[in-house]
């Protein structure tokens, strides 16, 4: 099992949000870490990804 470094802010002490995408096997189909609102994942996109892979 491999560990994945987050970012911290180091001013508030918190994780900045981190989402995964795993396929079954627990690889990792996709990782996103942001810093603000923008750039999370949301259902939508992830439905649309399973839908992409499933083709």
């Amino acid at each position: 099992m491999a560990t994945i470094g987050g970012y911290i802010n180091e001013e508030s002490l918190y994780l900045h949000p981190s989402g995964f995408v795993l396929r079954p096997d627990a690889t990792i189909v996709m990782l996103v870490q942001s810093s603000n609102a923008i750039g999370r994942l949301v259902a939508n996109d992830i439905i649309g990804l399973i839908q992409h892979y499933q083709e």
